[in-house]
C-alpha cells in the first residue's frame, strides 16, 4: 500500500512539474514575443549586432559546407578572415544554425536561440530553488527570475549573445552538483560536468565567473556537513567539463599566444576593468566610451534596485521565525554572501581582488558581476517566501505582488524604449572589425588595404599571370593559374596555423608577407591548379579526440547508472 501511495504522489508531483514547465515557457514567450514576432535584433551596441550576426551567418555557411566545427571566420578583418572560434566559443551557434535549418531568418535563429536560453534558465531556476524550498516558492522565484529587469535587459538592451545564452547552464550546474554533494551518485557528476562544459563552450568569461560561485557553495556545504573530501567534487566536475569540450579547450590554451588578447585589458583598450566601476569618482576614474556614459546611471539604477530587494528579503526574514535553524539557513546565507560578494566588486574599493586574482582582468566589465546577482536574488527570495508560507497570507501576497509589480514597470519600459535593427541592415554581412583580439599576432592593422574590395582583390599576382579562383570557401580556396613566368601567389588571408598549400596535388611551402601576415605560395611558370586549406592542427586533433573520449565515458557513465537503477 505505501508504494502504491508513493507512487501515485510521485505522479502527482511529476504532473505539476510539467504544468509549471509549461507555464515558465509561456512566459518566456511572452517577453520574448516583441522579438519573435519581428525581423529585428535587439540591442543598443551597434559593434556588438554586426559582430555577432556576422559571425552566425558565417558559422552556419561553414557548416553547410561540411566543416564540423568552423574556426575560420574568412568576412573578418577586411575579407582576410581570422581564427575567430579558436577563442570565442561556438555553441551558441550551433544553436543559432539549428534553428536556421527551420526558418529563412537567420535573425529568427538568433532571437530563438535567445528565446531556448531564457526558458531553460528560468525552468533550471525553478529546479534549483525546488531542491531547498516548497514549490510554491521555487514558482515564485523562477517568475522572479525571468522579470528581473536587469536579466531582461541583457535580452534586448545589451546584445551580448553568446553571454545571455550562457545563463541556461547556472541553475542545472548547482542543481547537480548539489546533489553530488548529497551522495546521490555518480551520474549526477555526469550531469553537473556537462553543464559546465556547456558553459564553458558557451561563453568563458561567465564560465571563470560562474566557478567562484560554483567554488564557494561546494565549499560553504562541505564545511557545513562537516565533509571535507566533498570539496573534491569541485575539481571532478571541472575536469569532467573540460574533458567534454576539450575540442575547443585545448587550442584555446595551445594559440592563445598567436592571438592579440592583451587588447582584452590593455589600458587605454576601452576594456581596461578600472575604467568601468560603479561610483568612478571613488577611484579617480571612468571611462570615456559612450555606451559606458549614456547607460551609466542605467547600470547605478539596477544595482540600486537589487540591493533594495536583497535588503527586504533580508528584513523580512529577520522578522520571521519560520524555518530558523534548518539546514535551508545555510543555503540563504550562501546566497546572501554571493550576493554581496558579486555587488561589492561592482566598486573600486573591490581594485585589490582584480588586481591580484589570475586572470580577473579578463572580465573586462565590473557589471557583469550583476549577472551573478540576477542570479542569487530570485533564491533569496525563494527562501523568503519559504518562511512566510504559514504565517500571514496578506504579508505572502503583499511581498510577491511587490516585487513583480516592480519589475513588471521596469520591464515595460525596458522592452518599449528597446532598440533594434532589421534584418535588411544587417544582412548580407557587414562585418565591423573592431574585435582585435581575435586578430592573429603580428598582423599591423594599419598596413591592411582596407580600401580595396576584398572580393576584387582576393588573389594578387606578382608576375605575369592569370588567376581564376574555381573556389573560396570558408576553409578552402582554389586557383587556376597560368603563369608565363614565376609568379607570387598573394591570397587575401592571414596566415596562421592550419593553413596549407597544395601545386597540382603536392604540398607547397607557404610563406608571409611581412606586416599583413597574407600568404604567399611561389608558383613555376606553366598551367597550375593552388589549393589552400584549413586544416586541424595536432592540438585541435587532439583536443577533438579527447571530447569524443569524454562524451562517450560521461554518457556511458549516466546509461551504466540508469540501467543500475532500474534493475
Amino acid at each position: 500500500m505505501f508504494s502504491i501511495r508513493n507512487h501515485i504522489h510521485i505522479e502527482r508531483h511529476g504532473s505539476s512539474h510539467g504544468f509549471i514547465i509549461v507555464f515558465l515557457v509561456l512566459l518566456s514567450l511572452l517577453l520574448m514575443f516583441k522579438q519573435l514576432a519581428t525581423d529585428r535584433y535587439y540591442s543598443c551596441i551597434v559593434a556588438d549586432t554586426f559582430t555577432y550576426t556576422g559571425w552566425a551567418w558565417q558559422f552556419k555557411e561553414a557548416l553547410m559546407e561540411g566543416i564540423s566545427y568552423p574556426r575560420w571566420m574568412p568576412r573578418n578583418f577586411w575579407g582576410y578572415g581570422g581564427p575567430t572560434f579558436i577563442l570565442y566559443p561556438p555553441l551558441a551557434f550551433y544553436i543559432t544554425s539549428l534553428y536556421s535549418a527551420f526558418t529563412d531568418s537567420l535573425i529568427l535563429a538568433m532571437n530563438l536561440t535567445k528565446l531556448t536560453s531564457l526558458s531553460l534558465s528560468t525552468i533550471g531556476m525553478y529546479f534549483l530553488a525546488r531542491e531547498f524550498y516548497s514549490q510554491r516558492a521555487a514558482l515564485f522565484a523562477a517568475v522572479l527570475y525571468i522579470v528581473l529587469p536587469y536579466h531582461l535587459m541583457q535580452y534586448y538592451v545589451l546584445g551580448g549573445f553568446a553571454s545571455t545564452v550562457s545563463f541556461m547552464w547556472f541553475a542545472p550546474l548547482l542543481l547537480f552538483t548539489h546533489r553530488c554533494l548529497s551522495g546521490k551518485g555518480y551520474r549526477n557528476l555526469a550531469f553537473a560536468g556537462l553543464c559546465y562544459g556547456g558553459l564553458v563552450v558557451t561563453h568563458p568569461i561567465n564560465a571563470y565567473m560562474f566557478t567562484f560561485v560554483l567554488g564557494i557553495f561546494v565549499i560553504a556545504i562541505a564545511a557545513a556537513r562537516r565533509r571535507v573530501l566533498d570539496v573534491l567534487i569541485l575539481p571532478s566536475v571541472m575536469l569532467t567539463g573540460f574533458l567534454v569540450v576539450a575540442a575547443y579547450t585545448v587550442p584555446l590554451l595551445t594559440e592563445r599566444n598567436l592571438l592579440k588578447l592583451d587588447t582584452f585589458i590593455t589600458e587605454g583598450s576601452g576594456y581596461a576593468f578600472s575604467d568601468y566601476f560603479i561610483l568612478p569618482h571613488i577611484v579617480n576614474n571612468a571611462s570615456g566610451n559612450p555606451f559606458w556614459s549614456f547607460y551609466y546611471q542605467s547600470f547605478v539604477t539596477h544595482t540600486l534596485l537589487l540591493c533594495l530587494m536583497i535588503l527586504i528579503i533580508s528584513l523580512l526574514i529577520t522578522v520571521s521565525k519560520r524555518g530558523a535553524g534548518n539546514g535551508n539557513d545555510l543555503v540563504f546565507s550562501l546566497f546572501l554572501t554571493l550576493s554581496v560578494l558579486s555587488i561589492f566588486l561592482l566598486f573600486g574599493v573591490s581594485s585589490f581582488i582584480w588586481e591580484g586574482i589570475p586572470y580577473f582582468r579578463y572580465i573586462q566589465f565590473p557589471v557583469r558581476w550583476l549577472h551573478i546577482t540576477i542570479f542569487t536574488v530570485p533564491m533569496l527570495f525563494a527562501s523568503c517566501l519559504d518562511r512566510l508560507e504559514s504565517g500571514a497570507a496578506a504579508r505572502y501576497i503583499l511581498t510577491v505582488a511587490g516585487f513583480l509589480l516592480c519589475c513588471g514597470v521596469f520591464d515595460y519600459r525596458i522592452v518599449k524604449g528597446a532598440c533594434s535593427f532589421t534584418e535588411q541592415e544587417l544582412l548580407p554581412v557587414r562585418t565591423i572589425d573592431c574585435s582585435i583580439e581575435h586578430m592573429p599576432r603580428g598582423v599591423d592593422p594599419d598596413l591592411l588595404d582596407k580600401a580595396a574590395d576584398p572580393e576584387a582583390s582576393r588573389v594578387l599576382l606578382k608576375g605575369i599571370g592569370i588567376a581564376d579562383i574555381v573556389k573560396w570557401g570558408s576553409a578552402e580556396r582554389i586557383v587556376n593559374l597560368k603563369a608565363q613566368d614565376k609568379l607570387v601567389v598573394r591570397f587575401r588571408t592571414f596566415n596562421y596555423p592550419g593553413w596549407t598549400a597544395r601545386l597540382d596535388g603536392s604540398p607547397s611551402e607557404i610563406r608571409t608577407e611581412a606586416g599583413t601576415t597574407a600568404i604567399l605560395v611561389d608558383a613555376p611558370a606553366g598551367e597550375h591548379r593552388l589549393e589552400l586549406v584549413f586544416q586541424d592542427t595536432p592540438a585541435r586533433r587532439v583536443g577533438k579526440m579527447i571530447s569524443l573520449v569524454g562524451i562517450i565515458a560521461v554518457l556511458s557513465l549516466i546509461i551504466a547508472t540508469q540501467f543500475r537503477k532500474e534493475t
